[in-house]
């Protein structure tokens, strides 16, 4: 582990793990058994956004990379159950794909605070809304897209969501995506 953080007891805690995969990928996993995005404990009262801790796991993704990335080419993203490699909720912290950074900076201008309608990134339909802030996520994605997008609970592990950093006209902030998995079409709904 790169990190353990339970302050707030074993059940609102997280782990950080640098992940196999990739020269500066983490992964965050609660300290508590969450099976995934689909796991109705993210939605309860009270739940830990882990989306929070995540986001300051940039910095080990510095470090890995002995350079300071802006906000804007980092992501955290989690897999629908179709992409996932494991059955226990984990949340990749890494950079962006150069090509989907350079797309969502040039779509910033038209994001709103609601669900925009599909835009496409790396060839795969994505719902988008803006967020702003700077070093916390105020808004808990599992619950915006619950909510936001009215996605059943039975449904939810269909979906990945991608949070990424942005720095707005107005201030920083960030771009919540989220999209449907289509193993149809070999889409795996991994972000």
């Amino acid at each position: 582990c790169a990190e353990v953080a339970i302050g707030g007891g074993v059940d609102k805690g997280y782990a950080v793990l640098k992940d196999r995969v990739g020269l500066s990928q983490y992964l965050v996993m609660p300290t508590r058994l969450i099976t995934g995005i689909e796991d109705p404990q993210l939605l309860a009262p009270g739940a830990t956004n882990y989306f929070a801790p995540a986001w300051r796991v940039r910095r080990l993704v510095d470090q890995r990379l002995g350079t300071t990335l802006t906000r804007d080419d980092v992501g955290i993203a989690v897999n629908s159950i179709y992409g996932r490699s494991q059955d226990l909720l984990h949340l990749h912290v890494d950079c962006l794909r150069i090509d989907v950074r350079d797309d969502l900076h040039r779509r910033l201008a038209s994001l709103g605070r609601g669900w925009s309608a599909p835009i496409t990134l790396a060839g795969h339909g994505y719902y988008a809304f803006r967020i702003h802030g700077d070093d916390s996520v105020p808004t808990d994605p599992f619950t915006a897209l619950a909510k936001g997008l009215k996605v059943p609970p039975a449904e939810m592990g269909a979906w990945t969501l991608v949070l990424a950093g942005a720095t707005f006209s107005d201030g920083p902030g960030f771009v919540l995506l989220a999209a449907r998995a289509d193993p149809a079409a070999d889409y795996d709904g991994s972000g």
